[in-house]
């Protein structure tokens, strides 16, 4: 919006673009609204402009110097005075409205940053707005500057815009994020709205205030009392500055300047006096009346006690237009309209007009849009456009002037010069028209919106609007409870037309704070994630149409997605298990499209989810949350707990799946109802939320009291303790909750909301069920856990680019995400790339600003949750472009003189490489060789004359180009001396030599022309993110240089120029490619290692010296970063905390080698440092020891660790936490496999950067009494089961053999058993074999346990083998049949044993459950000794129990 300026029609609802041509930065502006001209000021070329809508004079530069950053204006039109603010010098001017007459009110002294201005000249005092740190605040003064004082001190950061009414104040803070108000006197202040995303310009006008916000680009109205009935005007308007409104009747009233009493300049003061003062550098008097009497200034001359400006004057430098004015002589034949009257334009150089889009003026032969022609209006000066045209006939709603032009009919008879020849205000005694279907006919005849009739404010000059019988009448369309009739086609179009809203009520889903797209129709919005999706949204179809909402032509994506996946309708590929999950991870809603047939029950249990009773599915663990992830409440019901759940909205929805429909019909998400925040406009969304404090329900939602989940809750009072003080043997409750229900080996039972431990040890909080730690010893409270449990995705995710560049990225924080354990990590790439770039935010904060992108660049952004070592994928991703940049400096600038005209230089220049953006113009600078002051002049193309210039004069000229961002880098200044018929030559260039890292050249100049020195450039380029440049100065007339350092196979560009005592030559070319091989570019690594370090690693050749370079933003990184340079292959950099950076490296010395690509590294904060020296203290089988000291020293508060063990065979994982604030922290890993190899991270819960090592545990031990015997044919290995030693060997496992053949030096594998023996044939005779035996090995050889080794050499080679097998078979024989018999013997022995004392506990127990307990004895009787049986003579009788004596049965 910098670059043009639109008016909005308040009665229609249209906009119109004004014809302004070479807007580049326009900030504030004003009207005045009798002479009907525009004024606005412009930050890039800092002037300020004037356009006057009834043709009186072209666009014109009214003030072109002393300006610096002018940022209001304000129109006074009692006076007839000029007023704005300049940010740049800090004060406050005042000037006619031709911009003469300056003088300056309110300087420094007062101002630190004034941002806005506002005056009330009625009562001669004037309010502004200052955002400065020293005292920001609302200000007020007389309208001469005197009596400054600040009215608004308190609670007030960066007030921006500022606005009156005939009693109040109106101003915009956009660090508070509100809109307030003020009486003059600065009593009664109140907040109108607060909660705005970035308020910034304010306007009044009768009931409602009018303002626009940066965050949401769009223009928005309310009421000015109470901030009811927002809604918004406009939308999609970035970059929104200023906005003023004007209408009939605001420059009533009068003051004490009005008779013009003074003879310069007249300032008004309260109570109806004034001030008389004279212009900057005017000298004055005072007359014997008292009055002061300023002289007339340069260029004017005293006529009848009255300065009047002098005619047919013009200075040296200006040109002198037809009609007698004067403009800057730059500004003849630009193509614009400067003059007024076209004579500027006349007599120029032959122009090329564009015959699709643009009309030829016959005289001027200048270009003027193709609209303009035949449009009655004489654009060309010479009233070409207007001939040969056709008889115009004007519509039926339209009135045709006497000139033939066409208006509309209401503003026929309102006053208004609207035809220009007063046309439509003669004869206007009799009503002989008819308003508009939309309007309301006053008596008068005039026309006023309909919403204005009837509505308690007179609009109608005679009343009629309020008369109370029309306001009775019968209403055709829809009638307001206040009894105003509105149009039905105001009826749900969007915009509040009843005072109190009713008309917007009960309508299909309107707009909601984050649905900021609204239809072409106006009666729709949508979230902008609906917007270019595919799907036709609007009813209109706008919100697909490349025209209206910028929609690409061709689909972005054409793939097919893999079996495991899922295609959306737009295209993009999605995991499947996301398939009708109730989530959009489409972006059009298609994943979740066809999840239910009308003819058969929905089936949600395949994706773990559960079906709510209007057919949604959602996930298993939304169910009983107490949150209405349903819709209508049915995840809520039989839950365990009395809680009164609301009753959805009856009726017909009409909302996207996870959606809430209002009482009104507006859809809001789900997260919103019951979230304590009215997301529906009658608070349906909040009303019958359920009240955990007393279980009933409430109008609103009862804060919960839960304490977060590393506390533990006490109930009598209710506060919260450390986790670790609970079950610690000591009451930290008053209620001692905190040692009720601890682990125990007795039965345990957890309350409600708790979830227990399958092992019965413990009972933990339902929160910490699937959050990804270990919590249950048994790990019971991670199993069963799908991934959809664990698996988060940002929503809304939105993005806004400011003037700097920076995009800001905002979104929302996924539902039950553990942000205490979770951060976001952002991901970016160019469409068209496939490799996404990551950034790591170390934060978990909704939103972050991107300072690393390339300017004018489209980018695909996506954001994903980082939860301890698990990354939640996602593939929903916004698409943004980026700002334009500064362009690079315009290359080759050559001079030349012109071949007829004296004075005149001619310069010629090659577009930049990189633009960075449209280039709109180039600015070209020149000045008088020695002179510090530079004048300039606009160019459209490459190609520029400078004229008027002294003749024999040394001139230095430079050119720059410019994009909506700004002015770029400046090109090389080049020099020429104006001296008629003096033509230099260029030197020429000889290639003497060149190799792989070197070139030599030669370079000449005619004889005859003394040649003082030469520049010489060398261009190239390794990638196309920059070409690099080196310069080289030389003195003398001839000359042979080397230029060493280069790169081999590189293509150099060569130019150069000498340096004459006429000015510079132009210039000369040549290229040369050198020898040999390119060598690689260098692979960066580069990471944070704290908060201002980080360390560089990359690949390269080596016996070479690496630059780094490094910058926070792209544009700095290739023109103006930071470097250092190093031998090594790595390197630490210190650089600023809290900051976004972009490195590289590349070989500096021997030659300029290519870059590698840039690596962005965000810089880690202070609370998220990695622990220190993380080790291993001890390692064992199944367990090990690690140690680490705190990232900071002696903290002050617990800290708590999480603990990553990934399992590197298994490919499994799992988190600990511990809680400490020790300066040195010890932790026992258990369950570890023996022979398992572990990585170990540990960082503090909040996601900080980590610590890892690796650890191996110690593998199983070899199997004891490894033995061989030896059999006819084989031979016998023995072993004892590992079991008996290790409690961690199941026998199932089994055993692997191995042997190692000493003469043929080879090993085989001979096989696996679960048995402690086995069996080996066809040895050889005289070979010496070695046997291992060990717990068989896992996941290829992986995890295997020690061998047992066994050294077996007695196969001689001279003996037989049979008779050495059968010798030793009979000595076995001899000793195992005499030990087999003793074995029995003693198993009989042991039986008959047994089987007696079985018999004795028998009877025993018999006799014991036969007993009977004496009451009158006190004791138990047991049956006598005898029936204890015979064999127990020996054992003691039994007697019984004593009542006194604790009876334990066990």
């Amino acid at each position: 919006m910098r670059k043009s300026i639109h008016r909005y029609d308040l009665a229609s609802g249209t906009t119109e673009q004004l014809p302004l041509t070479g807007l580049r930065a326009a900030v504030a502006l004003d009207f005045d609204y009798e002479r009907n001209c525009l004024y606005w000021s412009d930050l890039a070329l800092d002037v300020i402009q004037r356009l006057c809508l009834n043709g009186s004079t072209g666009q014109e530069v009214i003030i072109n110097s002393g300006l610096e950053t002018v940022e209001a204006l304000a129109f006074e039109p009692l006076s007839q005075l000029l007023y704005w603010v300049d940010a740049g010098f800090k004060k406050i001017e005042v000037a006619n409205p031709d911009g003469d007459f300056r003088l300056t009110i309110v300087n420094s002294s007062v101002l630190d940053r004034p941002r806005a201005l506002v005056l009330v000249p009625q009562e001669g005092v004037m309010f502004w707005t200052d955002w400065g740190d020293l005292k920001p605040g609302i200000y007020r003064s007389e309208m001469d500057g005197s009596a400054a004082y600040r009215l608004v001190s308190e609670d007030v950061r960066w007030p921006n815009g500022i606005s009156v009414d005939n009693q109040w104040i109106y101003w915009t803070d956009a660090y508070l994020d509100c809109i307030e108000r003020i009486t003059f006197s600065g009593q009664q202040r109140s907040v109108i709205l607060d909660n705005l995303p970035h308020p910034y310009a304010i306007a009044v006008f009768k009931n409602e205030i009018y303002w626009d916000d940066w965050s949401q680009l769009s223009i928005f109205r309310a009421s000015k009392y109470s901030g009811s009935q927002m809604e918004i005007l406009a939308s999609q308007l970035t970059g929104l500055m200023d906005m003023k409104i004007f209408y009939k009747g605001k420059n009533t009233g009068s003051n004490a300047c009005v008779p013009r009493p003074c003879s310069l300049l007249c300032l008004p003061k309260v109570n109806n006096s004034k001030s008389c003062r004279c212009p900057e550098g005017v000298s004055s008097s005072v007359l014997p009346s008292g009055d002061l009497m300023c002289d007339c200034p340069q260029d004017y001359q005293l006529k009848n006690n009255t300065c009047v400006k002098e005619e047919n004057t013009c200075l040296r430098n200006q040109y002198r237009c037809s009609n007698g004015n004067c403009i800057n002589s730059i500004w003849w034949c630009d193509f614009d309209n400067d003059c007024g009257d076209m004579s500027d334009e006349r007599n120029c150089p032959t122009t090329i007009c564009d015959l699709d889009t643009q009309f030829r003026c016959q005289e001027s032969g200048t270009c003027i849009p193709l609209s303009y022609k035949c449009d009655l209006e004489d654009d060309c000066g010479d009233n070409s456009d207007e001939s040969h045209c056709e008889m115009h006939q004007c519509r039926s709603d339209e009135y045709n002037c006497s000139s033939g032009m066409c208006i509309r009919s209401s503003w026929v008879c309102d006053g208004d010069n609207d035809c220009r020849d007063w046309s439509d205000e003669a004869n206007c005694t009799a009503i002989y028209h008819t308003c508009e279907a939309s309007n309301f006919q006053c008596r008068n005849g005039h026309c006023i919106p309909q919403r204005w009739a009837c509505d308690g404010d007179t609009d109608c000059q005679d009343g009629s609007d309020e008369d109370p019988v029309n306001c009775e009448k019968k209403c055709n369309g829809f009638r307001c409870p206040n009894g105003t009739c509105i149009p039905s086609s105001k009826h749900c179009d969007g915009l509040h037309d009843c005072s109190d809203g009713s008309d917007e009520q009960h309508c299909e889903p309107l707009c909601t704070r984050f649905m900021d797209f609204v239809c072409k129709n106006r009666q729709q919005c949508l979230f902008h994630s609906m917007v270019c999706d595919g799907i036709i949204q609007c009813r209109d179809g706008s919100d697909e149409d490349a025209a209206f909402a910028g929609c690409s032509q061709d689909p972005e994506f054409h793939k097919v997605c893999d079996e495991f996946g899922f295609q959306c309708q737009n295209g993009v590929c999605i995991s499947l298990i996301w398939k009708c999950d109730g989530m959009d991870d489409c972006g059009d809603y298609s994943d979740e499209a066809s999840c239910e047939n009308p003819t058969e029950a929905p089936n949600c249990s395949r994706y773990f989810q559960f079906r709510c009773e209007n057919g949604h599915c959602i996930p298993n663990r939304w169910k009983c949350d107490r949150e209405n992830d349903c819709g209508d409440w049915s995840d809520e019901k039989d839950c365990g707990d009395s809680h009164i759940l609301p009753s959805p909205t009856p009726g017909p929805s009409t909302c996207l799946p996870n959606y809430y429909r209002c009482s009104t019909g507006t859809c809001v998400m789900d997260t919103w109802v019951c979230d304590g925040y009215r997301d529906c406009a009658d608070g349906s969304d909040e009303e019958a939320c359920p009240s955990l404090a007393n279980g009933t329900a409430a109008s609103t939602p009862t804060q919960l009291g839960r304490c977060d989940r590393f506390e533990f809750e006490c109930h009598q009072p209710k506060k919260c303790i450390p986790n670790w003080k609970r079950c610690d043997g000591h009451r930290d409750c008053q209620d001692g909750r905190d040692e009720a229900n601890c682990p125990t080996h007795s039965t345990l039972t957890c309350v409600s909301r708790e979830f227990k431990c399958e092992d019965g040890e413990a009972c933990i909080v339902l929160s910490e069920r699937c959050d990804g730690f270990l919590d249950c010893s048994d790990e019971s409270d991670e199993k069963t856990c799908s991934d959809e449990l664990t698996v988060y995705k940002v929503q809304n995710l939105q993005w806004t680019a400011d003037f700097s560049g920076d995009v800001t990225l905002t979104w929302t924080r996924p539902k039950k995400m553990p942000s205490a354990s979770c951060v976001y990590n952002i991901y970016y790439r160019v469409v068209g790339e496939s490799i996404w770039k990551t950034l790591e935010t170390h934060s978990n904060k909704t939103n972050t600003v991107l300072k690393v992108l390339k300017p004018d660049t489209t980018y695909q952004v996506k954001v994903q949750v980082q939860c301890l070592s698990k990354a939640h994928n996602t593939n929903d991703f916004v698409t943004l472009r980026t700002p334009e940049g500064l362009p690079d400096a315009p290359r080759n600038l050559q001079l030349s003189l012109h071949r007829e005209a004296e004075g005149v230089i001619v310069g010629h220049w090659t577009p930049p490489i990189h633009t960075h953006g449209l280039i709109r113009e180039y600015i070209v600078e020149y000045s008088r060789s020695g002179s510090r002051m530079w004048a300039s002049q606009r160019a459209a193309g490459n190609f520029t004359e400078i004229k008027d210039l002294l003749i024999n004069t040394p001139y230095t000229v430079r050119v720059a180009a410019v994009t909506s961002r700004g002015i770029g880098n400046w090109s090389d200044s080049k020099c020429i001396t104006t001296v008629k018929g003096k033509v230099i030559p260029p030197p020429d260039i000889h290639i003497d030599s060149y190799g792989e890292n070197s070139l030599s050249f030669t370079l000449t100049m005619e004889s005859g022309i003394k040649v003082n020195g030469y520049v010489v450039n060398l261009f190239w380029a390794f990638d196309s993110h920059k070409q690099e440049k080196r310069t080289l100065n030389f003195r003398g007339n001839v000359l042979s240089h080397k230029v060493g350092n280069l790169t081999a196979h590189t293509s150099y560009e060569i130019s150069a120029w000498a340096k004459t005592d006429l000015g510079d030559s132009p210039l000369t070319f040549e290229h040369v490619m050198t020898r040999g091989v390119r060598p690689p570019a260098p692979s960066l690594k580069a990471k944070a290692i704290n908060q201002t370090a980080v360390e560089c690693t990359w690949t390269g050749p080596r016996n070479v010296v690496y630059g780094i370079f490094y910058a926070t933003s792209f544009l700095d990184l290739y023109r103006n970063p930071k470097s250092l340079t190093t031998s090594l292959h790595n390197k630490t950099v210190i650089v600023s905390r809290d900051e976004q950076y972009l490195f590289l490296v590349r070989v500096v010395i021997p030659y300029q080698g290519p870059s590698s690509d840039y690596v962005v590294v965000k810089m880690i904060p202070d609370s998220r440092l990695p622990p220190r020296h993380l080790h291993a203290v001890h390692i064992g089988k199944t367990s090990a020891v690690i140690k680490w000291e705190s990232p900071y020293d002696s903290p002050d508060q617990d800290l708590l660790y999480a603990i990553a063990v990934k399992d590197l065979i298994r490919k499994t994982d799992r988190n600990y936490k511990v809680k400490s604030r020790n300066s040195t922290v010890e932790y026992t890993l258990n369950k570890l496999e023996p022979g398992g190899k572990y990585h170990v991270i540990v960082q503090l819960g909040n996601m900080s950067k980590d610590s890892s090592l690796k650890i191996t545990t110690v593998s199983l031990s070899a199997p004891d009494a490894l033995k061989i015997i030896t059999e006819n044919d084989h031979v016998l290995l023995f072993w004892k089961s590992l079991a008996l030693k290790e409690k961690h060997f199941n026998e199932s496992r089994g055993y692997e053999i191995r042997m190692f053949d000493s003469a043929m030096n080879i090993t085989a594998y001979l096989g696996n058993t679960t048995d402690n023996f086995f069996k080996i044939s066809n040895l050889k005779m005289g070979h010496n074999y070695t046997f291992t035996v060990q717990a068989r090995c896992l996941f290829g050889s992986q995890i295997c346990g020690e061998p047992a080794v066994l050294l077996y050499d007695e196969l001689g080679s001279g003996g037989d083998v049979s008779a050495i097998q059968a010798a030793r078979s009979t000595d076995v024989a001899a000793v195992v049949v005499p030990i087999l018999f003793l074995i029995l013997l003693s198993l009989g022995v042991g039986f008959a044993i047994l089987y007696t004392k079985h018999r004795r506990l028998q009877s025993s127990f018999t006799a014991f459950a036969n007993s009977h307990y004496n009451s009158r004895l006190g004791s138990a009787i047991f049956s006598s000794g005898d029936d204890l049986g015979e064999d127990d003579e020996d054992a003691p009788m039994i007697t019984g129990f004593s009542d006194d004596v604790p009876m334990v049965i066990a």
